[in-house]
């Protein structure tokens, strides 16, 4: 599942490694949210590295605290590398 989010100086996508199960699909999806069975998170990476964006993945081997490093890490880069 990825979610498109708009953090005010640039975009960012959010994606999120899940088992999709029917009652999931039938009830709809939330706002601004995409949810594929074919795309993963390999095809994912390259997307964002064409459009230069910046891509959070949440998959079963994501640790919250390094995560939200990650997070702050990526913050100080996008803008930073705003003239890059």
């Amino acid at each position: 599942m990825v979610g498109l989010a708009d953090t005010g100086d640039r975009f960012r996508l959010v994606a999120n490694q899940i088992e999709a199960v029917q009652a999931w699909l039938t009830a709809g999806g939330p706002h601004r949210t995409v949810l594929s069975s074919v795309v993963g998170s390999e095809e994912l990476i390259d997307l964002a590295d064409m459009l230069r964006t910046e891509l959070l993945l949440i998959d079963d081997s994501t640790a919250v605290r390094e995560f939200a490093k990650e997070i702050r890490w990526n913050q100080a880069y996008y803008r930073l590398a705003v003239g890059l």
